[in-house]
């Protein structure tokens, strides 16, 4: 919401012609102060759990900072300069970190990386350019400012920066251009002045939810001394809607859809009442299912098996090897059975091959014997001869 220590430093660099390394020196105040603010204010917004003050705080603070160091002039103190650069500092580090945290607290739990990255994202992009903006109100003022000086370069000087001014600026026009810088500086000041403002309206704005679980509102709001209910029955005083407000032991409303949706239009119910009222609720279902003719409590069985649950494992191994050993008698069943018939199959097939070998053997054995008696006189037929 302001323009960072580079338009300080080139401020003092040019009004005090310090160095490049003793105007960066010359802002530490501004740094050291913000490092320190935020630190301080995370520990006041973790202890009272409510951002808006914070970011209340800040740009009030920066506001006055920067509206003390438009007022900077060449002959400026260094009280004045450090104590200005470090109220302005204190205000920029006390909200620097309060966009994130109000993204993380506000926002939906699958919305919260979007949401800060957001923050993270304008944080960037309002630096970059209103830093541009800075020195575009830089450059315009010193070319008006020193446009009329005769002998002077406006164009030149602003484009050659505040490092070589001393050496390229003569010696008799030098207070022309340190007052014309102190101008410019200043000018853009109030300009960041003036955001810091625009940032205080928009913090009226923020919504009061406690970072801390369980605490919503603004401290002091809704809710004041007194509890949830009051003696009496339902609608007695002592409520915090007054007369007629949910209250102590009593009778039961007619049901708990009833208290919920009342419970929209006044105070709070005490959460006993509900849940005294779905007991009732539970009690009256389960007398009018015991009222049936055919009701069938399930859950009495169920408790009497558990009352010996060793015996309910012995019937269960029980009935377990009772289903095995039917299981193996099928199948054993099955077995003889499909070989009963594999035997009925085969067996005429046998008697069949049988009676067809018989009978091939009775049609080759006269041949056969023929053939051995022919042989056999062959045989007697060669000895004879030899």
């Amino acid at each position: 919401m302001r323009f960072p220590g580079p338009t300080d430093a080139a401020a003092v660099q040019t009004a005090k012609g310090a160095d490049p390394l003793k105007s960066g020196i010359y802002t530490m105040p501004l740094v050291l102060s913000l490092v320190v603010s935020s630190i301080f204010s995370g520990g006041a917004t973790q202890k009272i759990g409510y951002y808006v003050p914070s970011a209340l705080i800040a740009p009030s603070l920066m506001a006055v900072g920067e509206g003390l160091m438009s007022t900077f002039t060449p002959d400026t103190g260094s009280q004045q300069w450090i104590a200005f650069q470090f109220l302005a500092g204190f205000g920029l580090g006390f909200g620097m970190q309060i966009g994130n945290l109000a993204a993380q607290t506000v926002l939906a739990p699958q919305d919260i990386s979007t949401g800060t990255a957001i923050m993270f994202f304008v944080q960037q992009l309002g630096g970059a350019v209103f830093t541009t903006v800075g020195q575009a109100i830089l450059s315009n003022l010193l070319v008006k400012r020193l446009s009329d000086v005769p002998g002077l370069d406006a164009e030149a000087i602003v484009k050659l920066g505040a490092t070589e001014l001393h050496n390229v600026v003569p010696e008799e026009y030098m207070p022309l251009v340190i007052e014309a810088y102190n101008y410019a500086s200043t000018r853009i000041f109030l300009t960041g002045m003036g955001l810091a403002l625009v940032a205080l309206v928009f913090a009226c704005c923020l919504e009061w939810k406690s970072i801390k679980k369980g605490r919503q509102g603004p401290p002091g709001g809704p809710g004041g001394p007194g509890g949830p209910g009051g003696p009496g029955g339902p609608g007695g005083p002592g409520g915090p809607g007054g007369p007629g407000g949910p209250g102590g032991p009593g009778s039961i409303p007619g049901s708990a859809e009833k208290l919920s949706s009342s419970s929209s239009r006044g105070p709070p119910i005490d959460p006993k009442i509900v849940k005294a009222q779905k007991e009732a609720e539970r009690k009256l279902r389960q007398a009018r299912r015991a009222s049936e003719a055919n009701f069938t409590d399930y859950r009495r069985n169920s408790t009497k098996l558990q009352k010996n649950p060793r015996r309910l494992s012995v019937d269960m191994l029980q009935q377990q090897q009772r289903q095995q050993l039917e299981l193996e008698q099928r199948q054993l069943q099955r077995q003889y059975a499909r070989h009963s018939t594999d035997v009925a199959q085969t067996y005429p097939r046998f008697e069949a091959e049988a009676a067809q070998y018989s009978q091939r053997s009775s049609d080759e054995a006269p041949q056969f014997c023929r053939r051995c008696s022919v042989d056999i006189a062959r045989q007697n037929q060669r000895y004879s001869v030899g």
